[in-house]
């Protein structure tokens, strides 16, 4: 009989979550084991070092039993995204993982503590036999997903702004796209949806050539509709406060929703 991948997998909230953490340099696992509370994730925005941590920035969630609003049986009836059960909506969340365990250590020591605001609600609590068990911490209670930021310039660098789109359909505050401040984590700025129907998709971030600060520029991201009753367009935002500056509309009823998209700059003619 065939099947799906999908229906190959199944998941157990009870067997947590093994967190593995790969040097580039070598390809070699470190040899500590790192583990954490049961969750799953599909996107990540940025991750860095500061002081002996990695830190890492994703999307996650509780319950990843929602994707099966993505099957077409779900989509025919109407439930396409659409649930109002937090743990299964995703969060940005952050993590913090020592990449080293000081020989004064002992078990139940928290190996995070006094690190400094970046790591702020995440713990490391080292436990027997070299491993250490993760808490990972939500920056925002905006449901948020596709997380980009300033790729060009902040890449593997401690940054502060994160752009998501909030995509599920129970969203009360009609959220569309969402910038979280992973410093100031009550700065969340939002472009609201203007109707139920309006679906965004990922936003990309376009830095501002002259720009000075990590949030100069735009952001730009489709915007789909779900009845078929107006037309879908882009829409362009300033990056600073998800003000708009325009939208272009798009001449037909429907655009796929799609999971990922860039910019890519017109080549110079001579």
């Amino acid at each position: 009989m065939k099947k799906s991948y999908n229906e190959c997998m199944f998941y157990d909230p009870s067997l947590g979550t093994n967190v593995f953490v790969v040097d580039q340099r070598t390809g070699k696992q470190t040899p500590i084991t790192y583990k954490a509370s049961s969750f799953f994730t599909f996107h990540h925005a940025n991750a860095f070092e500061k002081d002996g941590n990695l830190v890492v920035d994703y999307c996650r969630m509780r319950k990843p039993d929602i994707f099966q609003a993505f099957s077409l049986e779900s989509m025919r009836k109407g439930n396409f995204l659409n649930t109002d059960d937090m743990d299964r909506a995703a969060y940005l969340a952050r993590m913090v993982i020592p990449l080293s365990i000081s020989k004064d250590a002992k078990v139940g020591d928290d190996l995070l503590k006094g690190i400094g605001p970046y790591g702020k609600g995440c713990s490391a609590v080292l436990r027997e036999n070299n491993t250490i068990f993760l808490e990972d911490v939500i920056i925002t209670g905006q449901s948020f997903e596709f997380p980009r930021y300033n790729y060009d310039h902040y890449n593997l660098r401690e940054y502060r702004y994160v752009y998501g789109s909030s995509i599920l359909k129970y969203e009360t505050n009609l959220a569309g796209i969402v910038k979280a401040d992973l410093i100031d984590r009550m700065n969340v700025k939002i472009w609201h949806r203007e109707n139920q129907s309006q679906l965004c998709a990922e936003p990309v971030f376009m830095p501002d050539p002259n720009g000075k600060e990590e949030d100069d520029g735009i952001v730009v991201c489709p915007v789909m509709i779900m009845n078929g009753k107006e037309n879908p367009f882009v829409l362009v935002l300033n990056a600073k406060d998800l003000k708009e500056m325009c939208r272009y509309i798009i001449p037909q009823d429907r655009i796929p929703f799609g999971f990922h998209s860039m910019f890519v700059q017109r080549p110079h003619t001579h």
